[in-house]
């Protein structure tokens, strides 16, 4: 009987220091191997131009009936394997980029004649398998490859948490209980892994720098919401209700031909959804956010020619739904 008590009180601390069921914690068990899978559609559709010369501005009839429509699909899959696990993130990840697909489908219509425009991006990443170390002098990720190569500039721009650890409350939270999340962290959302190197035979220099800055110029509010728990696939699951009004930009301006041209790029997108967070699992079950898109690109220019100034300037807003899904499955 005394053996029985002594054995108890000497798993009082590894019960103490355990997570329990219900926590809204990341704290997945060292060796395990994650699928996750992450999918975005989005369909544009024009819904404003404006053509201005000057001050004065081009009828919408003028304009030959013009129509615009984007669509954009793409499914990113990561196989994750935790070699080793730090406080609160992994120390060893090791990444296999198992599928990266992308694809964009563009139609337009003037005076009642279409153009269609298909393009699919690939990325040297596809099929490799990707390192990142934590080191606690830098306090930084060292990345690279294992097994076959890709170039080594990919390495830098990848993000290793995929699992929305900010999106975590840091704390014991109630139902109904919210926080803010930093906005630009919503671009772990919108783009997983970071800049993966997708690029199609269309992309330039100009769209990779547009990328670059959308990125760095995220700014909104993301508010989480913990709704308390509930059964999802047999798996018992935090409920963190997401609401995320997200604006960016990026601005480029060249001289061309005597004229100075700027080109200006806009997104303004809302997204309302769930993230279900496996609590026995320590990581991510599932997430869906959904909502509205919009894209607005002003194109302008500006010349001096003999003795007179000029002034140019299209604008175009497209807008329609989007929605953004990922999932997580154990790979025995």
């Amino acid at each position: 009987m005394r053996r029985t008590n002594l054995a108890l009180f000497a798993l009082l601390p590894l019960l103490a220091s355990a997570p329990a069921a219900d926590e809204v914690t990341f704290h997945v068990a060292k060796g395990a191997v994650v699928e996750k899978t992450f999918a975005h559609t989005l369909d544009l559709e024009l819904e404003e131009m404006k053509v201005r010369f000057g001050d004065e501005e081009i009828s919408p009839d003028d304009l030959g009936g013009f129509e615009m429509s984007v669509e954009t699909s793409g499914e990113l899959v990561f196989v994750d394997e935790y070699r080793e696990m730090g406080d609160g993130r992994p120390k060893l990840l090791a990444r296999k980029f198992k599928n990266l697909q992308y694809e964009e489908n563009q139609s337009t219509t003037t005076d009642g004649e279409s153009e269609d425009k298909s393009s699919e991006e690939e990325s040297e990443l596809e099929g490799k398998t990707v390192l990142f170390a934590w080191d606690d002098d830098e306090d930084a990720w060292k990345r690279t490859y294992e097994g076959d190569e890709a170039a080594a500039e990919l390495l830098d721009p990848l993000i290793e948490d995929v699992d929305l650890r900010e999106f975590l409350p840091g704390k014991s939270v109630s139902t109904d209980d919210s926080w803010d999340v930093e906005a630009k962290l919503f671009d772990h959302v919108l783009s997983p892994g970071g800049d993966l190197g997708m690029r199609s035979e269309d992309d330039d220099e100009e769209s990779e720098e547009f990328e670059r800055q959308i990125s760095e110029n995220m700014g909104g509010e993301v508010k989480v919401t913990f709704k308390g728990l509930r059964e999802e696939d047999g798996v018992r699951v935090a409920v963190l209700a997401v609401e995320a009004q997200i604006k960016s930009f990026g601005e480029q301006s060249k001289d061309e031909d005597e004229a100075q041209q700027t080109r200006r790029y806009e997104l303004d997108a809302g997204f309302e959804g769930e993230i279900l967070w496996d609590a026995a699992k320590g990581r991510p079950h599932s997430y869906s956010l959904s909502g509205t898109t919009k894209v607005r690109f002003v194109d302008s220019s500006a010349m001096d020619h003999g003795g007179e100034h000029f002034e140019m300037s299209q604008t175009i807003l497209l807008s329609g739904p989007s929605k953004l899904t990922g999932a997580w499955a154990s790979v025995e």
